[in-house]
């Protein structure tokens, strides 16, 4: 993502599914406004889960932003 310092807000949407096997996986997608106010959806990750909680959700979404170079403050 080039324009990532150029973000001032951004929204997140994750989703999240199982596999007929029990194996959860969780999507994560940024959604932002860029300077010449097109509306930009990045995929940032598509994970596996070791196990289906709030707690490994919150982890997975801090590292993709990490990943990408989003700073959490800017989500709103």
């Amino acid at each position: 993502m080039e324009k990532k310092n150029s973000i001032i807000a951004c929204s997140l949407t994750v989703d999240g599914w199982s596999s007929n096997s029990d194996v959860h996986y969780m999507g994560i997608t940024a959604h932002f406004i860029d300077d010449a106010w097109n509306f930009i959806s990045l995929p940032l990750d598509f994970v596996p889960l070791s196990r289906s909680t709030g707690e490994t959700g919150q982890e997975e979404i801090l590292d993709a932003l990490e990943r990408r170079g989003i700073d959490p403050n800017k989500i709103v």
